[in-house]
């Protein structure tokens, strides 16, 4: 089984919305047989153009793997 951390960026206001969307996300991983060690999340406005996070959540998810 594959490892992996699921990331995911919030651009709403409502971040009901995106947490239900995270959760289906880590149902599709692991009927997919991936093994979800964790998830890192943000809320933006927007997301940066080259990496979708900014750079202290890329320092985060560098750290973590």
């Amino acid at each position: 089984m594959r490892k992996i951390i699921l990331a995911g960026v919030c651009l709403q206001a409502n971040s009901s919305s995106f947490t239900s969307a995270m959760q289906e996300c880590v149902a599709l991983c692991e009927a997919c047989n991936l093994e979800v060690l964790g998830t890192i999340t943000q809320q933006s406005k927007s997301m940066d153009s080259h990496t979708a996070f900014r750079i202290g959540k890329l320092e985060t998810l560098k750290s973590d793997v």
